[in-house]
């Protein structure tokens, strides 16, 4: 957003997330999603740019972008959140304005956020069958019946 970069292809997050929020407000979020969804801008610079991955605490991820100053100007308006509904869903936009080489761009990037409901449903268990003896164990020798008789299970052996 920052580095004025263009932006090819973006998604909001399907529900607005708190903390997807900071520190511009919903609707500047954006979803990657390895092997679909991704968020996608265009090195439009004269020349390279690192992105450097860093753990900056211990559950936050940082990128930061290091490239040529090639002199555009970015200014960035905060988003702005309508049509908020009670069961969480909203829509908003972000405006940010791009100065490159004397001309101006203007752009607005919109999202909808559906109810965070529809995503997080509470989950029931099914009621617990009634406790059963569990079924006899086919490798488990049957103990003989009084009287030197064979169970139902024994096979007779013949002595010679």
């Amino acid at each position: 957003m920052d580095a004025g970069l263009t932006i090819v292809q973006r998604k909001n997050h399907s529900y607005a997330v708190q903390y997807y929020a900071v520190p511009w407000g919903h609707g500047a979020d954006a979803t990657t999603y390895c092997g679909g969804i991704d968020f996608r801008f265009k090195n439009d610079t004269p020349a390279s740019i690192l992105i450097w991955p860093y753990i900056k605490e211990k559950d936050l991820l940082f990128f930061d972008f290091y490239g040529t100053n090639d002199g555009r100007k970015v200014t960035l308006e905060k988003a702005v959140q309508f049509d908020r509904k009670s069961d969480g869903s909203l829509k908003a936009y972000w405006k940010r304005t791009i100065i490159k080489n004397g001309e101006e761009t203007k752009e607005t990037f919109n999202s909808v956020y559906k109810s965070p409901a529809l995503f997080h449903k509470k989950e029931e268990l099914p009621n617990p069958a009634p406790a059963t003896d569990p079924a006899p164990n086919p490798q488990t020798p049957t103990p003989p019946v009084e009287n030197n008789q064979p169970s139902p299970t024994q096979t007779p052996q013949t002595i010679n």
